[in-house]
């Protein structure tokens, strides 16, 4: 019976050895990465430092142009917008970012689904934390984690679990210098050659996410403490009439004095197709234009605050 007890702690001894050893090699690989989402992600948190983040979804890595941002203020400036997510992620890159600085500006694109509504590929809003994992060691992540789900919280201690299905892509990264968006900043090609069936963002009875909401009450307090300029943009969408869902941001805005660029309808772009390669998002030509057109409202922005 000794011998059965031993050979069983042998057992997972070794298996926690494996996971500690695999964890550790695919940490080394994300420190190290010489290209791709891995690398971006490392230099944006723990090397490199910008005046002016950009944040949001893909509305925020496909519609604003970090180049003219740079040239017009005169600032460093980064596109920190991810594809398919929102404030979780926001929120965890924040605290990641002002541990080594405080940016001077963050602006950032609000998109109803991942920000303050439930998505249909939600998961009980778990996949928004799957880029944070790799940074499990930092407190605001295991915190951020924990609010999640307690069972993805005790995962983030596993190697094998935390980088699961992750390694092939990881270990390619890691070995070739795989193409990396300029400044994050991803255009689209594509020209909307179409008329959209469904011009809604999100169904008009849409359940509001009580977690996304405390996340971005939570993102707003963090960045107000730190003395970080903080504005909040809608970019324009094709034809979209669901404004009235914006609601419990710009109540949740205006509790907290927080600067509002609404471009959601404008104009210049709520019916021009050719500035858009589908109906949530801008092409390089409509990128171009919205940027320009923010940018030059930002600076007004910034020279009443500096003649009061």
């Amino acid at each position: 019976m000794r011998k059965f007890v031993v050979k069983i702690a042998l057992f997972f001894a070794v298996i926690v050895a494996i996971d500690f050893c695999f964890g550790r090699v695919c940490d080394y690989m994300v420190a190290h990465a010489k290209g791709g989402s891995n690398k971006q992600m490392n230099d944006l948190v723990m090397n490199e430092k910008y005046d002016v983040l950009i944040m949001g979804s893909s509305r925020a890595r496909h519609h604003y142009d970090p180049h003219i941002i740079s040239d017009s203020l005169g600032l460093k400036c980064y596109n920190a917008g991810y594809d398919g997510n929102g404030i979780i992620l926001a929120y965890g890159l924040y605290n990641l970012i002002r541990d080594r600085y405080k940016p001077k500006v963050i602006v950032y694109d609000l998109t109803l689904g991942f920000d303050c509504y439930e998505y249909p590929e939600d998961q009980q809003d778990k996949r928004y934390i799957s880029q944070l994992k790799p940074y499990y060691w930092h407190p605001s992540v295991q915190d951020i984690v924990k609010r999640i789900s307690d069972e993805e919280y005790y995962k983030l201690f596993s190697g094998l679990l935390r980088y699961n299905c992750k390694t092939v892509n990881l270990a390619k990264e890691y070995i070739q210098t795989v193409p990396m968006y300029d400044l994050g900043y991803a255009p689209l090609k594509g020209q909307m050659d179409y008329e959209p069936t469904n011009y809604e963002e999100i169904p008009n009875d849409a359940p509001i996410d009580k977690v996304k909401l405390k996340f971005f009450e939570d993102f707003i307090k963090a960045v107000q403490r730190d003395s970080v300029e903080l504005l909040m943009c809608i970019s324009p969408r094709y034809k979209s009439s669901s404004k009235e869902l914006y609601g419990a941001i710009e109540s949740l805005c205006a509790e907290y004095n927080v600067t509002l660029f609404d471009f959601y309808e404008n104009a210049a772009f709520s019916s021009n197709k050719d500035l858009f390669e589908d109906a949530a998002h801008l092409n390089r030509s409509g990128a171009t234009l919205y940027t320009e057109m923010t940018i030059c409202d930002v600076k007004n922005y910034f020279k009443k605050k500096t003649e009061l």
